[in-house]
């Protein structure tokens, strides 16, 4: 998803026929296209205005990194703790659980596992204890979104009808 303002396919500005990604308009949008040979031309005929647009990308593709690189390394972090918490379920849950809040900047969650034979979820783990089964069973778990209500921000991730992961934050509405 790309929002208002942010850039897509900015490696073709290279010169080279990259696709590396495709978009789809899911509303109504307006756009800005830029060819390579557009791009010269601007670079040709006012090189102060190609620079300091390329210095915009720059940024941008600066931040896509930063914020890569931190779910990468997330990513290896967990790796290493399933192997470290092979027989400890609870434990490396409980680990899991402390990277994904990182990955998706929340300040409390929980993993709730689902019954199959009585569709009742059961608290697994949760850095809160307002965080459970019994506080929660107002929300809709069968479905991902996100929304808000007098609690804070909640970002809720069903894992296919196998669990549901809550995320909540207090200040920011999670993007979705």
């Amino acid at each position: 998803y790309v929002k208002a303002g942010e850039l897509l396919g900015e490696g073709t500005l290279s010169g080279k026929n990259l696709k590396p990604a495709s978009a789809r308009a899911v509303a109504a949008v307006k756009l800005l296209a830029l060819s390579y040979e557009n791009f010269q031309k601007l670079a040709k005929d006012n090189a102060q205005d190609a620079i300091q647009f390329l210095l915009n990308i720059l940024g941008i593709v600066n931040g896509r990194l930063s914020r890569t690189n931190v779910k990468l390394l997330a990513l290896f972090e967990m790796n290493a703790m399933m192997s470290a918490h092979r027989d400890d379920l609870k434990g490396m849950c409980s680990q899991l659980l402390q990277q994904l809040l990182k990955l998706v900047a929340a300040t409390d969650g929980a993993l709730l596992l689902k019954n199959p034979f009585s569709n009742h979820f059961r608290t697994m783990c949760s850095t809160s204890a307002t965080l459970n089964e019994e506080s929660l069973h107002d929300l809709d778990f069968s479905k991902s979104y996100a929304m808000s209500d007098k609690r804070g921000y909640f970002l809720i991730s069903n894992l296919k009808d196998g669990g549901v992961l809550i995320f909540t934050r207090p200040e920011k509405p999670f993007e979705y």
